[in-house]
């Protein structure tokens, strides 16, 4: 049996350092194009994928705030791989300014497998 430690490649690839910014108690809408691997330029067709995006306070750490495909994230697009995650006041008005927070992207397709989409931070201003 032979095995691989490269991660499995299944369409789509990770799209770093995308930092946003964001002040305590507003709203704020992240729209995200979703990108195909083998072409970065053609978009990822994501009909029957699911979300969960996660900021926390440094990548990989325990999430301060999660939104799901049932809660706050919906697909906006699926032939054109566009996505709107949806941060509430509720949402931003728990994070410190001027504190860096880490967010990430994950998708899981239609056939339960998933992949990280986007990294990137998010500053909370002061």
């Amino acid at each position: 049996m032979e095995t691989n430690n490269e991660p499995e490649r299944r369409g789509n690839m990770t799209a770093e350092n995308q930092h946003f910014e964001v002040f305590p108690g507003d709203s704020h809408k992240l729209v995200i194009s979703i990108a195909n691997y083998e072409d970065k330029l053609k978009p990822l067709n994501i009909a029957g994928a699911s979300f969960t995006w996660i900021l926390s306070k440094s990548p990989y750490n325990t999430a301060v705030l999660t939104k799901t495909s049932e809660d706050g994230i919906k697909i906006i697009d699926p032939n054109l791989g566009v996505i709107e995650v949806s941060l509430l006041p509720t949402d931003t008005a728990k994070l410190k300014r001027g504190m860096p927070y880490s967010h990430q992207l994950k998708l899981k397709d239609s056939l339960e497998k998933g992949s990280t989409v986007t990294t990137g931070r998010c500053d909370v201003k002061n």
